[in-house]
């Protein structure tokens, strides 16, 4: 019989009588000297079984992931779109496996070898926060492909899209955040002063925040706008006067917002939260498009509606519910008339408010030659019986010696 710790040191001893194999291979002229502790011919092996480790990584990878294609290509897009985001950490794991298995045939110095393992260690975290940022991007992706590519006139599809762009910024952030924790934690030195962090994080907490109070503000404004939303993605909205857009794209402390003739505005999330803007399709797509314009007192009124009507029902932007001429104001020149049309989208409503001021414009100074158009009247009046009061006559500047007399003027030599 063998006692028990004998019986428990067989593996480790065949396991190190099975790792000479590659030493005894070595010439002797690679075993003379050392750096740092390490032969040459342990450095070469650190580079070999890096390279070995990029081919494993790279070509396994490469080789599981066509599998995992033909795999899920039967199944839905979301399957195979799984497939294709985790590729990438895949290849860093199977990479960082076959380093692990040949480091040993180096035989390291146990400084090395903890280096390896602790290597290894946070590669393997990286590996694992990579596939799950993937996993939240692909199942975010696959639920928003689900919703109406012209989200405009769908006010649940808009919030559904804001929330879920909020959801992959957020999960990308904590497992991140995460990911970083997990691997300090892998350093003696953050552990043994963990106690001590934990004790100060109050006081670390609030220099923190007013040292990045902005920061953290806009922030907290950005996870607050994702939750009340003031504004979604696909909202028209005006920010400042004569700058219309849609909102393209909702971060955690600005938005993007592409105004009509395709430039972007970038707004503070803190100026969405505290300011003052107009939000076209905040309740309802549809949208009112008035047109005003001044016409003379003489004009008739009855047929400017007659006039604006056909100017609705001939543009392929009206939608049919709204179209009123109002009188909504009498100057002393001329009369300023508003004409209502109305669009069943928000984005249509510029393009059809300025179709219908032109044509409105053309159909008034058609209407009788431009009769009516707005002008100006000059009227002098007098008493009965009185004449108009005579104009006064200026005496013309005095002529240069040799100039010729004005006209209308005596010489006094007489005529």
């Amino acid at each position: 019989m063998f006692p028990r710790a004998t019986v428990a040191a067989i593996r480790p001893i065949y396991d190190a009588n099975e790792r000479l194999v590659v030493e005894e291979r070595v010439p002797e002229w690679l075993k003379r000297g050392s750096a740092f502790g390490l032969r040459p011919w342990q450095w070469i092996g650190l580079v070999v079984v890096l390279l070995l480790a990029y081919g494993v990584g790279r070509g396994g990878g490469t080789v599981a992931a066509a599998l995992l294609h033909r795999l899920a290509r039967p199944f839905s897009r979301t399957v195979v779109d799984a497939a294709k985001g985790l590729e990438r950490p895949a290849r860093l794991a199977l990479g960082v496996a076959a380093a692990q298995l040949l480091a040993p045939y180096l035989l390291l110095t146990l400084s090395f070898s903890r280096a390896i393992d602790k290597s290894a260690t946070i590669l393997y975290i990286v590996a694992a926060a990579w596939a799950a940022i993937a996993s939240v991007r692909v199942l975010t992706a696959s639920w928003e492909r689900r919703l109406p590519d012209d989200t405009v006139g769908d006010l649940e599809s808009r919030g559904l899209r804001t929330r879920l762009t909020m959801v992959r910024r957020i999960g990308t952030v904590i497992v991140g955040l995460v990911a970083a924790g997990v691997v300090l934690l892998q350093f003696e030195v953050v552990r043994s002063v963990g106690v001590s962090l934990l004790a100060s994080a109050g006081i670390a907490g609030v220099l923190v925040g007013i040292a990045a109070q902005r920061t953290l503000g806009g922030i907290i404004a950005g996870i607050e706008m994702s939750i009340t939303q003031p504004v979604r993605i696909g909202d028209v909205v005006v920010f400042r006067p004569g700058e219309l857009g849609t909102v393209e794209q909702i971060y955690f402390t600005y938005i993007i917002v592409r105004l009509w003739d395709d430039r972007r505005l970038i707004v503070p999330v803190t100026r969405v939260m505290a300011d003052a803007f107009e939000n076209w399709t905040r309740t309802d797509a549809r949208l009112l498009a008035p047109v005003e314009i001044f016409v003379d007192y003489g004009a008739p009124l009855d047929v400017l509606r007659d006039g604006f009507r056909g100017l609705c029902e001939a543009s392929e932007k009206w939608d049919g519910r709204v179209c009123r001429v109002e009188v909504i104001e009498a100057t002393d020149k001329a009369l300023r008339i508003r004409g209502t049309a109305s669009v069943d989208m928000a984005t249509k409503a510029m393009d059809l408010r300025n179709e219908l001021r032109e044509g409105w414009i053309r159909f008034l100074q058609e209407l009788e030659d431009g009769r009516y158009l707005p002008i100006g009247r000059v009227e002098s009046r007098t008493a009965a019986g009185e004449s108009p009061p005579p104009m006064p006559v200026t005496s013309p500047p005095p002529a240069g010696p040799g100039a010729p007399p004005a006209v209308g003027s005596t010489s006094p030599l007489g005529p």
